[in-house]
């Protein structure tokens, strides 16, 4: 198909408040009204969140703090879109509410290719690209300033997790710092997602237009929402149905997520990835049967309480294990003391009958809050009910009771803390505090015995390495590196001493 390209006077970015901007505008809608059926904004966030009704990360340029916004639904969307100009939608998720920083990336749902510079005289050569690239946008935005092309996925790629593993693999720290300010950090183990996206912009590449290479956090301009000329609101096309998950995305670039030596090293430190524990999605035959035999039961021969991983931490754990053995010291892989945790422990002991419901619902909601896998959530809610069951046995959770409770996983909500402790009387707030003062008294305590430690070892040998001292430091759990020890004030002061 040929598209009509005229050689009319060139515009620039700068020209959006002209009316040469905008008559070139509603010329390269007509264009793509001619190859694409327009859509309506509801359908592209449907397609990114799952729904109308799903939330997601906004950034409003326009207010003058707080500019990240999390918005439950897309009428919220609307609203901040009404009545601001330049609104920020991501195309993914994070662990923070209040934070679009890539190291708080959890989840990556589309690739976003942002065309900048393109007008009626060259989107013809845009479109071209598109019919020859070896695979079709789901979406098409007429921007203003460009095209904004969205392959969305199939299936949400777990960035957090793919990271995390390939930081372990490599042995390295997911996060690098680099300079004194927080914004500066870049996530490496991303290189190969980066390689991906970068494979898919070449696909378009031409000297006519500019190709905006976004970061992996960045967002981009809201779909339906305000051009840069604020009286023109940009439209949205269906592109083609067609939707592939990120490894399918690698697979046709040519990327290679994980090289074969990291497949061998992953192999060496974890065994077959076949055997690792994954979580199943059961039917409902399988779920009756569990809470009836759960409900059932007798009660339950109490044992010691045995240490347990998460499936989330399990493969981190392990490397730390690997480390311990290394240094004669025993097994740490024990969870630490989470805000989870003390709501499971605080519902167990102090919950009576009248709030048991309400407080199961608000136990599985903190655990989506807190990023617990659901198959762990549902283990510690059938421990619970059958614990109740046993303790109070004339008024029984019942099946339907659990699943109402398990379903509040899936419905995003969150109990602030002051409102759990008004639901259901359990002192959160004030136990966090204790936690955090314990934690602050705990640190400066291993200071001091991290400085006895170093005086003993250089008046026992003054020519000790920053090695050997730092080994010595792990024999009693304390992680402090040869930097550290060769630039502290108090460790420097202490070795002076002993070196005259």
């Amino acid at each position: 198909m040929e598209y009509e390209i005229e050689n009319s006077k060139l515009i620039t970015k700068d020209d959006y408040d002209k009316q040469i901007w905008v008559d070139d505008f509603h010329r390269k809608g007509s264009i793509l009204d001619s190859k694409y059926k327009q859509s309506q904004p509801e359908d592209l966030y449907t397609a990114l969140t799952g729904s109308v009704n799903n939330g997601c990360m906004l950034l409003i340029e326009d207010l003058p703090k707080r500019k990240v916004r999390m918005v439950d639904s897309y009428n919220e969307v609307t609203k901040y879109t009404d009545e601001y100009g330049k609104v920020i939608i991501f195309a993914k998720d994070f662990n923070k509410d209040s934070s679009v920083r890539m190291r708080f990336m959890k989840y990556l749902n589309a690739f976003i290719i942002d065309i900048d510079e393109v007008r009626t005289y060259n989107i013809g050569i845009a479109l071209r690209k598109i019919d020859d690239c070896p695979v079709k946008p789901n979406f098409i935005v007429n921007s203003g300033n460009g095209l904004h092309l969205y392959y969305i996925f199939a299936e949400k790629f777990d960035f957090l997790d793919y990271t995390s593993g390939m930081a372990y693999i490599r042995k390295v720290k997911r996060v690098h710092v680099k300079g004194d300010k927080k914004k500066q950090d870049i996530i490496a183990t991303a290189d190969k997602i980066k390689g991906v996206y970068s494979k898919m912009i070449g696909w378009f590449l031409d000297p006519s237009y500019i190709i905006d290479t976004l970061h992996l956090a960045h967002g981009i301009r809201m779909f339906g929402g305000k051009t840069k000329n604020a009286q023109i609101r940009s439209t949205v096309y269906k592109g083609y149905d067609e939707m592939y998950d990120l490894e399918t995305f690698a697979e046709i670039t040519g990327v290679e997520l994980f090289t074969k030596e990291e497949d061998e090293e992953y192999d060496r430190m974890f065994g077959d990835k076949s055997k690792l524990p994954v979580m199943v999605d059961k039917d409902e035959s399988e779920v009756e049967a569990e809470v009836a035999e759960v409900v059932a039961s007798p009660p339950p021969v109490v044992a010691a309480p045995t240490k347990r991983i998460r499936l989330d931490a399990e493969a981190m754990s392990e490397r730390f294990i690997e480390l311990g053995k290394l240094i004669k010291l025993p097994r740490r892989a024990a969870p630490k003391w989470t805000a989870y945790k003390y709501l499971v422990a605080s519902i167990k002991t102090l919950v009576k009958i009248g709030k048991r419901n309400h407080s199961l619902l608000i136990m599985c909601c903190s655990g989506r809050l807190y990023q617990i896998p659901k198959n762990v959530v549902r283990e510690d809610l059938l421990e619970m009910a059958k614990y109740m069951n046993e303790r109070d046995p004339d008024d029984i959770i019942t099946p339907a009771n659990i699943e109402t409770a398990f379903a509040g996983y899936f419905s995003n909500t969150r109990y602030k803390n002051e409102t759990i402790t008004k639901y259901i009387g359990i002192p959160f707030g004030r136990k966090q505090k204790e936690l955090r003062q314990d934690g602050k008294q705990n640190k400066i305590n291993d200071v001091i015995l991290m400085l006895e430690i170093i005086e003993r070892e250089y008046s026992a040998n003054p020519k000790i390495s920053l090695r050997d001292l730092s080994d010595a430091l792990k024999l009693h759990r304390i992680e402090r590196g040869r930097t550290f020890l060769s630039s502290d004030p108090d460790v420097v002061e202490i070795r002076s001493k002993y070196r005259v």
